[in-house]
């Protein structure tokens, strides 16, 4: 049996961003792209439960790519998102430590949590942070932004983090709120795409743009929000997950470390007592 890939020649969020002849005026696009690809799959009842820059393939040219929201293998059919379930949420964490939710291990949980995600993406990639060589992510004080969010749900992120942004940009605001410690203070996921399209390309401008015909390439860009979605082992339900799916002891804890990154292993289900280490330059993430 064969199995047949789309070709994504960009890469994926993290080499593309990140190479020095990435285009910083593509930002709102490549924001535009993926809250639509985010809200389509809430709308057909599907939360990703991984949202990070590894996840995020591009195809195109350089100056006008198409992104596109790959690996499904977290994935998890969650009626309620559309109407048509019972009152729950998911129970069993998932995800990956420096972009997951803090509800996700405090379940239950909902399709708010791919929201949150999203929030930490799009604030990393507007800043540029990294929390590894090569690896786009935001840490709070040397923790990841659900740790600290847990420890303290009243923390001031608005002057931690875009700090590039000038002050009362709509941008910010948006970030921010996808960022709330209680989900049903986040935006939806098509909120959050629908305002993301009124926001101007100068409501978003933080670094000098690149010689590179960038007006042309933004519009360019704007235009492709048909995000395909490449479906890679993707396991579905009709049913909200069991508690017996549950996570450990609902606890995490992450310390610094300086040991060299390894990427053996970046997705995180805890529902089975798994020790799963992330080694990196300068952190060690640990779900216990």
């Amino acid at each position: 049996m064969w199995i047949v890939l789309e070709l994504c020649p960009l890469g994926d969020m993290d080499g593309f961003v990140l190479s020095e002849d990435y285009d910083r005026a593509l930002d709102l696009s490549i924001m535009r792209q993926v809250a639509a690809g985010i809200a389509f799959l809430h709308e057909n009842g599907i939360v990703h439960r991984d949202v990070k820059p590894a996840n995020i393939l591009f195809t195109g040219r350089p100056w006008c790519p198409e992104a596109k929201i790959a690996d499904f293998g977290l994935a998890k059919l969650y009626t309620a998102v559309t109407g048509g379930g019972a009152p729950g949420g998911l129970v069993s964490g998932k995800g990956t430590p420096c972009f997951v939710a803090p509800e996700v291990v405090q379940p239950p949980y909902t399709e708010k949590c791919d929201v949150f995600s999203m929030g930490v993406v799009f604030a990393a990639l507007i800043d540029l942070t990294t929390v590894a060589r090569g690896k786009l992510g935001l840490l709070i004080k040397g923790e990841p932004i659900f740790e600290a969010l847990i420890e303290n749900p009243e923390l001031n992120l608005y002057r931690r983090l875009m700090t590039s942004l000038p002050s009362g940009s709509p941008l910010k605001d948006l970030c921010l709120s996808m960022l709330a410690y209680k989900p049903v203070d986040r935006p939806s996921a098509a909120h959050a795409r629908e305002a993301l399209v009124h926001i101007r390309h100068q409501d978003s401008q933080h670094a000098p743009r690149r010689q590179q015909d960038a007006a042309d390439a933004g519009a360019c860009a704007d235009h492709v929000l048909g995000t395909v979605l490449t479906l890679r082992h993707l396991e579905l339900t009709d049913e909200t997950e069991e508690s017996g799916d549950d996570l450990t002891h609902n606890e995490a804890r992450c310390h610094s470390n300086q040991s060299q990154y390894s990427d053996a292993s970046d997705d995180v289900d805890t529902s089975e007592d798994d020790d799963v280490e992330y080694n990196d330059d300068d952190i060690k993430c640990q779900l216990l």
